[in-house]
Order: structure tokens, then C-alpha cells, then sequence
């Protein structure tokens, strides 16, 4: 597998919310790596940063002391990197490495078994089209047991994950050409209804960024739909109608 810290970029904020600060959420996931998945039914483990807002980087120290030891029990090989100082904000950031899987589901249960915080859920039973694959967000359960124990921590901060800025970057890196269909979201900067073609050539990249009430959606119920990807260079069907619905008749569990 080729490199990749340089292939999957996640920095996710929804840890810890202060007042009046939302967490940011910016993953770049490639293609190729979703095929190999999808192809040897393995989830696929991608390094994930993470950054936290905290009121002053000054007090690094005490804002690791406080959260790492929650936080290191629900994410995969959690690293510290550094508090950075955000010119212009009223807080700063901790940024935190971690590790997030793309899965598929078990073929014969239907389950779908992932570690960590967070997971790239690829659907292989889109219309009964085994070369449509649907993809998800997913949140872990756990999400909500580490906020509570992070507001318990932070007697004078208000810990509550209930929106944030997402942006995640598609980018084909096969040798073929790719057509995607992504639902309603800002795609590199202009505003797209549900389901609009896209088709990526090599190392074409696409920026989507969704709504706040999508985003609020994942939070809530733990997963949000991203759109669907062609598995090979195959035309997507038009005119279909897309049900917005994790998987059909597919169950999804958590290690």
C-alpha cells in the first residue's frame, strides 16, 4: 500500500466545542484505496489528524493531561502532535493523530466491524449494481460517552459536539477515468443539489463540503451519506432515484 499519511488527511474538531467554536472536519480520501477495500474485504486503517479547540495553546500541557488519557480508549493509536496558536480566533487548537478505517460490510452477516472513532463505510448493494459503491460517514456510539467525560473534565468549558465544519476531498488516484455522484453539498466552492455527476480524471480532485444540516445529521445519528463512486470505468445509471438510507437492509456494528 503506498504512503498513507500522504494519501488520507483527516482533521476533525468534534471532540471539544467551546463556546462559540465549531471543530473542523477536512478528510482527503483517495479512490484506490477504497477499491483495495472493497477488493480484499480488509478495512483499510488511514492516519486521521484530529484538532480540538482549547482556549489557549499556552496551556498545552494541562489540556493534555486532561483529555489524551479520555480520549486514547475510543481512538485507534492515538498520537499528540502539538497546540497551535490560531491568529485572529478566540481559541487555539490541540492536534492530535489518529487512525481511521475504511470498511466494508461482512458478506455473510451483513455487519459492518470497525475500530476507532470514526470509518469510511463503502456499500456494495446500491440498486443491486455491484459496480455502484455508496459511501458513508460513520461516527462511533462512543463519541457521546467521550463528550460526557470531556465535559466532566472541563468543569469551566462546555463540551458539546453538535456541529462542525466538514470538508472532504475525493481524488482519483487509478489510472482510469472515474465517475462519481455526490448529494447536496458546495463541490470545489459552488453550491450542487443531490446526486449531480462528476467525472474525475487521474489525480482530479473534488472538494465537498456539506451542509450544516447534513452535518448536524451525522452527529445526531451517527452516519451521513456521501455519494456514490463507479468501481471501474463504468458510466453511473441516469435517471435513477437515490434512497438516502445506510444500506438498505444492511446492519452495521462496531467493535
Amino acid at each position: 500500500m503506498r504512503n498513507q499519511f500522504a494519501k488520507y488527511v483527516l482533521v476533525v474538531g468534534a471532540v471539544l466545542l467551546l463556546q462559540g467554536c465549531k471543530p473542523e472536519l477536512t478528510a482527503e480520501v483517495y479512490i484506490g484505496d477504497i477499491l483495495e477495500a472493497v477488493d480484499t474485504r480488509k478495512p483499510v486503517e488511514v492516519p486521521v489528524i484530529v484538532g480540538v479547540p482549547i482556549d489557549n495553546a499556552k496551556k498545552c500541557d494541562e489540556a493534555k493531561r486532561k483529555m489524551l488519557p479520555i480520549i486514547k480508549p475510543y481512538a485507534l493509536d492515538l498520537e499528540f502532535r502539538e497546540c497551535r496558536k490560531l491568529s485572529g480566533e478566540l481559541h487555539d487548537m490541540m492536534l492530535l493523530e489518529m487512525k481511521m478505517q475504511v470498511a466494508v460490510a461482512d458478506k455473510d452477516t451483513g455487519n459492518i466491524n470497525w475500530k476507532g472513532l470514526f470509518a469510511i463505510y463503502v456499500n456494495e448493494a446500491s440498486f443491486n449494481n455491484p459496480d455502484m459503491l455508496r459511501l458513508y460517514i460513520l461516527i462511533s456510539n462512543n463519541l457521546s460517552k467521550m463528550e460526557q467525560q470531556l465535559d466532566d473534565a472541563f468543569q469551566f468549558q462546555t463540551v458539546k459536539i453538535d456541529d462542525a465544519d466538514i470538508t472532504l476531498v475525493i481524488n482519483n488516484d487509478t489510472r482510469t477515468e472515474v465517475e462519481v455522484r455526490l448529494d447536496s453539498a458546495r463541490i470545489n466552492g459552488k453550491p450542487y443539489g443531490q446526486s449531480h455527476p462528476f467525472k474525475l480524471g487521474r489525480r482530479d480532485k473534488l472538494k465537498i463540503q456539506p451542509s450544516n444540516v447534513s452535518t448536524q445529521a451525522l452527529l445526531r445519528d451517527g452516519w451521513a451519506a456521501i455519494g456514490f463512486v463507479m468501481n471501474g470505468n463504468k458510466p453511473l445509471p441516469g435517471g435513477f432515484r437515490d434512497v438516502n438510507v445506510l444500506g438498505g437492509m444492511t446492519k452495521w456494528e462496531e467493535n
